[in-house]
């Protein structure tokens, strides 16, 4: 379910609920989340946790405290929802919770929640019974009767559908409601029900029920089930020949209903929440969620979902490939285990917290020893440690920065062990294809997506593979380097696949030396600083201020610094003052380009530029070459000083050399504009078109784009708008920080 209206709404609410807090002001409100983050339910969870994390975005404090988020997973269990619910209660301490998608997983962590008397505000859990006789359960989300009842009304009223029949998932409490809700009021406006049809969660076979429903002629069934389950049974009912019409709930509304069902979903209905991000009646809180998918103007070229067939085909034939090479084998998995890393650690690379509880050294929550005799199929991991220690030394350059290099070589001599890439207590995941009944993990599905992504496993797509990877540079946060630098390289040798040449693993932001943290309120948040900045100039200051790969320390006294400094007084600055003299001296066109001058301090700085940015850019320093461009910048700051154009255009004799200087400036310009792209590509956008250069995202090859004298005479030359306005620090309202 997409609550991008409803789910800050409820984690506001919940923030700003009247509790009975403690004295100490300067201690956080600790607001509880639980949700579906893995298992059948985890879409939905994963949507729902980005929407209560904007609306802390939007209000992190209340009665002048910080708000401090403790996120659980509720595993899309009944049983480790109400462990969930007890775990904040009564470990975290929480004042109130939210959650959670499904309601059988509220229900579930309701009853905990009751008890322990600690206020819950449910986020899309639509059966009545969830609230039901509570005094400490609330929801911000219809409820079945009223779902239930508008599709049953739609479909006889709107449709003219007489006949129905329903097919209900008895072990879901919010498929049976709405089901039941469906069924009395068909009935009651003067449908027929014809067929009341039953399976249970986990069920993959429904040839039997979808026959009998056949049989029974209906002209719509209702089938309010989650969307893995949907997609079968519309895909199962069409290859038997039915011609009914399905429909489903609001637990339909996602993506993957049509990835898995493909062609069969023609032609299917739900319910829904009345959201699309063009609504022109959009109310403010849904705009501000969608708004914040677009704050730092950030795209990607191909997304991979774990539902496509494409990874599904790409998953199987890597592991396949090295299930045939013997690298596989089956045993029994036990270990400390992170739930939120979903990582298994030797005890030995454990950290004890305060209470002297084995925690993750990721992400220092607490593991559980997990020992369930359950046996599944093990990577032979430890017989590579020689093999990568072996490739590290021979490729220097393949971890970077030095410092992420001996971290992961440490790690590797310290010893490695296998790792389990199936499990076969639950079906939800990629089937491995030579055991039936086991489901590859979720870490050994996800990195295939690196591959999926350019053609691996798609016969089509041969030639693009082949040509697309190796890759140059793979970058990720420090904390998953152990991922992407042992266990990823140790799988494409096994596979007798290339490596990747370079993985970089950045640093983390610091503000005043200390890592940010909510419950400490040195949070910087990224929508406020492109409120502030813009979000050129918020991409401009970390790549020029923070060394890429080290921690950063950040603040907004510093940011403003460097926004002045490098954007308003010195980029901004040149593109405005020079543009307004074209425009005064030259009607707003560029001059003629001079002839023969061997005298241009600026040609000299900008032909010698690219080796010197490409250097640094070949060496991921961004800081190294944004200084390299701010190099010319300032010097051509300084040659419109020395030269004194204004002075230039009081006689005639001197206009030659004025137009000489305009171009200069106006040529210097271009050029900047080019190697900022990168940086600031909204802004270097900008300056192409005021210049008349038409659309910058055609340059292909900067160093051929780069040479000096391509700018033509003649182009018309806009003023417009400063580029970067003067900041001042005491007017910025600094409580973001």
């Amino acid at each position: 379910m997409k609550l991008g209206t409803l789910l800050s709404m409820a984690a506001m609410a919940v923030m700003g609920m009247g509790l009975a807090l403690p004295a100490q002001a300067a201690d956080p409100i600790k607001i509880g989340v639980y949700l579906p983050l893995t298992g059948q339910n985890a879409f939905g969870g994963q949507l729902e946790l980005e929407g209560i994390q904007l609306a802390h975005k939007l209000k992190p404090t209340v009665l002048d405290r910080p708000v401090e988020l403790v996120v659980v997973d509720n595993k899309s269990d009944k049983v480790e929802a109400a462990n969930a619910v007890k775990r904040l209660t009564e470990h975290e301490k929480v004042l109130a919770i939210i959650g959670t998608y499904g309601s059988s997983l509220a229900m579930a962590g309701g009853e905990v929640a009751e008890r322990a008397k600690v206020p819950v505000i449910g986020t899309s859990c639509t059966n009545p019974l969830v609230t039901q006789g509570k005094k400490y359960y609330f929801r911000a989300c219809f409820i079945d009767p009223y779902q239930g009842a508008a599709a049953a009304t739609y479909a006889y009223k709107n449709l003219g559908y007489k006949k129905a029949a329903v097919l209900t998932d008895v072990a879901n409490d919010y498929a049976v409601g709405l089901s039941n809700f469906f069924k009395k009021t068909f009935k009651k406006i003067g449908g027929e029900l014809v067929a009341d049809m039953k399976y249970s969660s986990g069920d993959q076979d429904f040839t039997a029920q979808l026959t009998e429903l056949i049989s029974k002629k209906p002209d719509i069934v209702f089938m309010p089930a989650y969307f893995a389950e949907g997609a079968i049974i519309m895909k199962q009912a069409r290859e038997l020949g039915a011609t009914f019409v399905l429909m489903g709930a609001d637990a339909m509304d996602n993506p993957d209903t049509l990835k898995i069902g493909g062609k069969a979903v023609e032609g299917f209905l739900h319910t829904t929440f009345p959201y699309d991000v063009n609504m022109e009646n959009m109310s403010a809180e849904a705009k501000t969620f969608t708004d914040a998918w677009k704050t730092l103007d950030i795209d990607y070229t191909n997304f991979v979902r774990t539902t496509e067939d494409r990874q599904t085909r790409a998953v199987q034939k890597f592991w396949g490939d090295l299930y045939e090479k013997g690298w596989l084998y089956k045993s029994a998995y036990e270990g400390w285990y992170c739930v939120h890393e979903e990582t298994y650690y030797a005890e030995s690379d454990l950290e004890k917290n305060e209470d002297g509880e084995f925690v993750c050294p990721d992400c220092k929550r607490p593991v559980r020893y997990e020992s369930s005799g359950e046996e599944n199929w093990f990577f032979k991991l430890s017989e590579f440690q020689d093999k990568l220690l072996a490739f590290y030394d021979e490729h220097p350059d393949f971890i970077r920065p030095v410092s992420r290099r001996n971290e992961i070589v440490s790690f590797v001599k310290g010893g490695l062990q296998d790792l389990s890439i199936s499990r076969s207590s639950f079906d939800w995941g990629i089937p491995v294809p030579w055991d039936e009944g086991h489901v590859f993990y979720v870490w050994a599905d996800a990195l295939i997506a690196y591959l999926t992504g350019i053609g691996y496993g798609d016969p089509e797509r041969t030639s693009e593979f082949d040509r697309r990877w190796p890759i140059q540079y793979h970058f990720v946060g420090k904390d998953i380097t152990r991922f992407h630098c042992v266990i990823w390289p140790a799988m494409l040798m096994a596979a007798g696949m290339p490596i990747t040449h370079t993985v970089f693993g950045h640093g983390f932001l610091l503000t005043k030396g200390e890592k940010m943290s909510k419950s400490k309120g040195n949070g910087l948040m990224p929508a406020d600083l492109v409120r502030v900045f813009g979000v050129d100039a918020y991409r401009y200051y970390f790549m020029s201020d923070v060394q890429f790969g080290h921690d950063g320390s950040i603040s907004m006294e510093r940011m403003v610094q460097v926004y002045n400094a490098d954007l308003a007084n010195t980029w901004g600055n040149l593109v405005s003052r020079v543009t307004n003299m074209t425009t005064k001296y030259f009607e707003g066109r560029v001059p003629e380009a001079p002839a023969g001058s061997e005298d241009n301090p600026l040609r000299e700085i900008a032909d010698g530029l690219y080796a010197e940015y490409d250097a640094c850019m070949a060496e991921v320093d961004f800081t190294g070459a944004a200084a390299a461009v701010q190099k010319l910048a300032s010097r051509v700051n300084l040659y419109v000083e020395e030269s004194a154009p204004w002075n230039l255009a009081k006689s005639e004799e001197t206009a030659g050399e004025l137009a000489e200087v305009i171009y200069n400036a106006l040529e210097a310009i271009r050029i900047i504009a080019l190697y900022m792209a990168p940086f600031m590509p909204n802004t270097s956008a900008e300056v192409f078109r005021r210049l008349g250069l038409g659309e910058i995202a055609g340059v292909t090859d900067i160093q051929e784009a780069t040479a000096w004298g391509q700018l033509p005479a003649g182009n018309a030359v806009e003023i417009g708008d400063p580029l970067f306005p003067r900041l001042d620090m005491d007017a910025i309202d600094l409580s973001m920080e």
